[in-house]
């Protein structure tokens, strides 16, 4: 079923939904959906609205038949990691918001190579409701602004966790609430490992090999993911 992004959904009396803009030419012009197709339209917040498509012409017209809104996940991810170069910052985000990381969040740390500007953050954005009509999650993945370790290590609620070769592997705490911190290519510095260290950040490793920025932040939210919901 084709999903539509809509911030605001404000059916009418008879439980029509207009839909106008680039969401509505994508449906019409690229995806060809045509009259009486059901798709589904999401708000990024958790409501879901099914419905069947009565116009496509200008714009859509969709008549409701179900509303719900999906509780929120029983763990909160936030993702703050360094960021790769190029592309791969993208592909990092798209995953990310794929396995079900609520938050991303650009780290700033001692040998990050990439500062990404406004139009590259804008950027992730619209990847993560992208990636949300792909994958069906009814609620966004939060793009957060940047911040560096030690600023986020004073903000943080809840259990932290950080990717390094010298830790061990994740062990589930049963927290709802839950920071992982992904360092830079050139690893972390000795300031950054004695700072964690005094917060009790929680050391885990992903195994033998080095992996590339996006792959450990991608494959270190699925484990914490996967090891949490499995409590």
């Amino acid at each position: 079923m084709h999903r539509i992004y809509m911030p605001t959904i404000c059916p009418d009396a008879d439980g029509r939904l207009l839909i106008e803009g680039p969401e509505a030419h994508h449906a019409a012009a690229v995806k060809r959906i045509r009259r009486g197709e059901q798709v589904c339209v999401f708000d990024g917040s958790g409501r879901s609205c099914t419905g069947l498509v009565e116009q496509t012409t200008g714009s859509l017209i969709v008549r409701i038949e179900t509303d719900r809104t999906e509780p929120l996940p029983d763990v909160h991810l936030i993702v703050r990691s360094a960021v790769p170069k190029g592309d791969r910052a993208e592909a990092m985000v798209d995953s990310l918001s794929q396995v079900g990381a609520a938050a991303f969040s650009p780290l700033r740390t001692a040998r990050s190579v990439v500062t990404p500007r406004q139009a590259k953050i804008d950027r992730w954005r619209r990847i993560a409701i992208e990636s949300a009509k792909q994958s069906g999650r009814s609620y966004l993945m939060d793009i957060l602004p940047g911040v560096d370790v030690g600023d986020a290590l004073a903000d943080t609620e809840g259990e932290q966790a950080v990717l390094d070769a010298t830790g061990e592997s994740y062990a589930a705490t049963g927290a709802l609430r839950i920071t992982l911190y992904v360092g830079p290519e050139g690893g972390w510095s000795d300031e950054e490992r004695v700072a964690f260290q005094q917060a009790g950040v929680a050391v885990v490793s992903l195994g033998v090999h080095t992996l590339r920025i996006e792959t450990a932040a991608v494959v270190g939210a699925a484990l914490i993911l996967s090891a949490e919901r499995h409590v």
